[in-house]
């Protein structure tokens, strides 16, 4: 008899489980035990007939784009026959694909099993692909420092949306247009300082952002995964966090790096980002964000390519600019944007 391992690869995140699709089921015995090959069952026993190029540690099931049941569902799951043995350390891993952002990636659950498979016994195994990738809503586009959100009341999973969730999706006229809408920017600026006091009021001003990208070590991140809207993406930047740029006395609220007030004086500058990931040792020193892209007259752009987050800081000059933290792969930006488009807001640490 051969042993067998029943798969139920499951999705928490409801919106998700309909846009992604399972491409393959790998298992791998760190031993390189020969999980696969051609085995005589003879005898009461097995005997590996598998010549030395054949037999294998790994085996490889191509799912074939199948979807991925939500958690409410139990009627999906896929077995792999393995040899039978006294011990394996095995590892699984599931390669996931949005077809619809083109975002493939590669879920391993490492040490899954350490011992004994026996020989005509189904061993189950209940995978939650989804439950270690960060999901970022869709509620956090703001124009600057507006009372509510761009799409407020019609967010993308509200019952009766406007908000596009794809940058292939066309422009949705509902956008604010006016400043008797409550999405509409806060137009206080354009006459020296004027910091946010509403949905931006407690994001780092233009001076910190500075500090942020001089000596937060910004690192740009392709292969981390991440989910907004129903949908699979990659791409972000990795930052030091706030207290560790303050103990290493990096950090400064009434002043840039250049020495200057840039709430008063409307500096702006641009640094390079590293291609390279901070250590596992430094990981915790980081915080990261994702190029979330923005809102602008009423489309999504930039997804998964590009980040765009407000600061609290008006252009001291123009009353429709405001500061804002932009980065792409290879540098990251302080600098102003209309402040009618629908930018991030939140997620600094």
């Amino acid at each position: 008899k051969a042993a067998y391992i029943c798969f139920y690869p499951r999705i928490q995140n409801d919106a998700l489980h309909h846009n992604v699709r399972l491409e393959q089921i790998t298992i791998t015995d760190m031993y390189v035990e020969r999980l696969g090959g051609l085995f005589d069952f003879s005898n009461k026993s097995i005997k590996d007939k598998s010549p030395l190029a054949t037999g294998t540690g790994t085996i490889t099931l191509n799912t074939n784009s199948a979807p991925i049941p939500s958690a409410t569902r139990n009627d999906t799951c896929f077995y792999i026959a393995i040899r039978p043995s006294t011990f394996l350390n095995l590892s699984i891993s599931f390669t996931i694909k949005d077809p619809t952002t083109n975002v493939t990636a590669t879920i391993t659950h490492a040490n899954w099993w350490v011992g004994a498979f026996e020989a005509g016994k189904i061993y189950d195994y209940t995978a939650w692909l989804d439950k270690d990738i960060k999901n970022y809503d869709g509620n956090h586009y703001y124009m600057w420092d507006a009372q509510q959100n761009y799409w407020s009341g019609h967010e993308w999973n509200s019952a009766n949306p406007w908000q596009p969730t794809l940058m292939s999706q066309p422009a949705n006229p509902n956008y604010p247009q006016s400043n008797t809408d409550s999405r509409w920017y806060n137009e206080g600026g354009g006459s020296g300082r004027f910091d946010a006091t509403q949905s931006c009021a407690t994001l780092p001003n233009a001076n910190e952002l500075s500090w942020y990208c001089m000596y937060g070590d910004p690192r740009w991140d392709a292969d981390e995964l991440w989910t907004t809207m129903g949908h699979l993406y990659k791409g972000g930047m990795w930052f030091k966090k706030k207290s560790v740029l303050q103990a290493e006395g990096n950090y400064n609220s009434n002043t840039a790096v250049d020495g200057t007030d840039w709430r008063t004086n409307g500096n702006s500058h641009s640094w390079s980002a590293s291609q390279t990931l901070p250590s596992a040792a430094d990981a915790g020193k980081y915080f990261y964000l994702p190029a979330l892209g923005y809102y602008y007259v009423g489309k999504l752009t930039y997804v998964g390519l590009s980040g765009y987050y407000w600061s609290s800081s008006a252009n001291p000059w123009y009353s429709d600019y405001a500061y804002n933290l932009y980065f792409r792969s290879g540098y990251v930006h302080v600098s102003f944007y209309d402040c009618y488009g629908g930018l991030r807001v939140g997620g600094f640490e």
